[in-house]
């Protein structure tokens, strides 16, 4: 019985693991203990890899884990007018609170965000703002110096064209179609990144060209010469405009009217229709206030402007000027106020052959304004005879003139046709009366025909003066 019992006993199935294996065959019993040690070895190094990592977490305290540096596409938004509209010239902006200096730009560039330098303790990092490569391009369309418009095109004052430029180059690291080209790629930031804010909402800058009137000097400094440039004018600023351009460089034969190296601090138009305009220094420059003279007969050429103040540094230094009276020739000595009733003639002599400058003669009331605009004009430049030629010969003399239907017919003596320059005799005649207004501001006067003894002055001159005359 005890021999048997421990037979039976002997005989019992192994359980568990050891069991199970005990009861495979030979082969499979290898092939399942590899995998088991093979399943050990596995979980053994992550249990190692799991004790490595958190001893280093224990030893670093909280430092983030550094950002990877991320790609992204900056656009600067810009509108750019056709060449066909403004012409695209380069020029040098005197700073000017009446001036805006910073015309619109066209650039795309990539960026490249500065990866952030980590803060212990921070729980996240924030990107730095993008700055542009240098390999960014830009193109800037900049107020010309002189603008001479082409022979037989007329510039319109209502051409205007509007600009748009953004203060901001603005950064996402989000794809965008609108602001990043197909090709570009980008990585989002962390979800605990700081958003880059958005861009400054772009400004919108209106852009027009207008003929304005300027007054530069002779080589002496002694005359005022007025002069028509087209310039370009931002937001409306004509005064603004004019004062830059009186800054710019004059036309030949003529030199500045105004200290060229005066920086314009700011210009104002008060409702009361006067325009203070400041300046770092004093921008005089020609003596007997011709400056001074300059700046008010170039800024009252706009009907919104009646008085003029000039500043250095908010100190004012002359003001308020009234339309000042444009080389006066005053023989007489009258009284030189518009409001005298004396009469104020507009004549018109040749300066070194290159600018037909307009003087003031300043006579006694006359009903016959036309002939007395011709006599004076026959007696010369009077106190500017040293600086302005005489091309109608001092001899000639005045038959007769007779105004109708906007015509004046002069009749001259022959002397006139003795002129050394014919062209210069004819513009200096047709320019004075041509000048002459009416009450109203109208020009009565729209032509002229010249006579010699009155015959016509073809007769003299050739078929090619048989017409009329216009300025």
């Amino acid at each position: 019985m005890g021999a048997t019992s421990g037979q039976s006993q002997a005989a019992l199935p192994q359980s568990g693991l050891r069991g199970w294996l005990a009861s495979l065959p030979p082969r499979d019993r290898v092939i399942y203990g590899v995998l088991l040690g093979l399943l050990a070895v596995i979980v053994g190094i992550y249990a190692f890899a799991g004790v490595q990592l958190l001893a280093e977490g224990m030893m670093a305290g909280s430092e983030p884990t550094e950002i990877p540096s991320v790609s992204a596409v900056v656009v600067v938004e810009s509108t750019t007018a056709p060449a066909t509209d403004i012409p695209l010239v380069t020029s040098t902006l005197t700073p000017d609170a009446g001036l805006t200096s910073s015309p619109a730009l066209t650039s795309i560039a990539t960026a490249s965000p500065v990866p952030p330098t980590p803060t212990p303790g921070a729980p996240s990092a924030s990107l730095s703002t993008p700055t542009l490569s240098p390999s960014s391009t830009s193109s800037a369309i900049l107020p010309s110096d002189t603008l001479t418009p082409s022979p037989g095109v007329t510039l319109s004052p209502e051409s205007e064209v509007t600009l748009t430029q953004s203060s901001t180059a603005s950064a996402t690291t989000e794809p965008s179609a609108t602001s990043a080209p197909p090709s570009a790629t980008s990585t989002s930031a962390p979800p605990s990144a700081t958003p880059i804010p958005p861009s400054a909402t772009p400004t919108a800058v209106s852009v027009s060209q207008q003929r304005l009137t300027l007054y530069f000097a002779d080589p002496g400094g002694i005359l005022l010469v007025p002069v028509e440039r087209v310039a370009l004018v931002e937001n409306k600023k004509v005064a603004a405009a004019a004062v830059r351009e009186l800054l710019a460089d004059p036309p030949a034969g003529l030199r500045h009217s105004i200290r060229d190296n005066a920086n314009v601090l700011s210009v104002e138009l008060t409702g009361n229709q006067e325009l203070t305009v400041n300046f770092d220094r004093s921008p005089e420059v020609l003596s007997n206030d011709l400056s001074i003279k300059a700046l008010a007969l170039t800024l009252t050429e706009f009907a919104t402007v009646s008085q003029v103040y000039i500043r250095v540094n908010g100190q004012p230094i002359s003001g308020p000027i009234v339309r000042p009276v444009l080389n006066a020739d005053n023989p007489q000595g009258l009284d030189e106020s518009f409001s005298s009733g004396n009469r104020f003639l507009l004549l018109y002599f040749p300066l070194n052959d290159a600018h037909y400058v307009r003087i003031t003669r300043i006579v006694e009331p006359t009903a016959s304004v036309a002939r007395r605009t011709v006599e004076e004009l026959l007696a010369g430049p009077g106190s500017y005879g040293s600086v302005l030629s005489r091309p109608i010969p001092a001899a000639t003399t005045l038959n007769d003139i007779d105004v109708n239907d906007g015509r004046a017919t002069v009749d001259l003596s022959a002397d006139f046709t003795t002129a050394a320059n014919p062209e210069a005799a004819l513009d200096t005649l047709v320019l004075s009366l041509t000048s002459i207004t009416d009450g109203k501001g109208a020009h009565p006067i729209a032509e002229v025909e010249v006579l010699i003894d009155g015959e016509k002055l073809a007769a003299y001159w050739g078929a090619e003066y048989d017409r009329y005359f216009r300025p």
